[in-house]
């Protein structure tokens, strides 16, 4: 999809001289914005296929983008390929915080419960082969910081907008969290592993 030239919000400006005129006028900004908001969440949807997904990596690559904003040069290329070059750096680092959550879940052998009352079954058979003890010592050793948002992500699989709700913050400091909690805990499960190695 291309990037809109944006005459139907009523502001006659192209995009670069938008970009240029956000460092004083955050208004500006907001037409940027408008103008490209459906290139983007386009994009993020045909490489996650998840409206949640989508729609936050958008936000992100956004939020990136006004604080970037002063470093935007014309010169070096137009508004929409300096706006992808942020929504690609976006990806990478969804990517590999995916990654490092996958990973976990391998490890532990967890998968959600379909309901708060029924499913806990495949749960407790898997803390069972991997030692429940041993488990739940890994999961205890994490800081508070990181406790709850390891348990709200690998264990509840809520989505991070959910996660921001619950830890009371935005849902980028809940990724970070997550991400920083995800990594920690595989250290400490490696540390309680029953059969004594790393698993890697």
């Amino acid at each position: 999809m291309r990037v809109s030239t944006g005459r139907t919000d009523g502001d006659r400006r192209s995009d670069t001289e938008l970009l240029l005129a956000a460092v004083e006028d955050p208004e500006a900004f907001g037409v940027f914005y408008q103008r490209n908001f459906t290139t983007m969440i386009s994009y993020f949807w045909a490489r996650t296929r998840d409206r949640d997904d989508a729609s936050d990596l958008t936000a992100e690559t956004f939020a990136s983008a006004l604080q970037a904003i002063h470093r935007y040069d014309p010169q070096r290329g137009t508004p929409g390929q300096w706006l992808h070059g942020i929504a690609a750096n976006q990806l990478k680092k969804f990517w590999r915080r995916n990654r490092a959550s996958d990973r976990a879940r391998r490890r532990l052998q967890i998968r959600t419960p379909p309901t708060a009352a029924t499913g806990w079954e495949a749960i407790e058979a898997a803390e069972a082969r991997l030692d429940g003890p041993h488990l739940a010592a890994a999961l205890d050793r994490l800081p508070i910081t990181y406790r709850e948002p390891v348990a709200l992500r690998v264990i509840e699989r809520c989505d991070y907008a959910v996660i921001s709700q619950r830890l009371g913050c935005s849902v980028g400091a809940a990724r970070v969290r997550v991400m920083r909690g995800l990594r920690r805990l595989e250290v400490e499960f490696d540390r309680c592993d029953p059969m004594g190695g790393t698993g890697r």
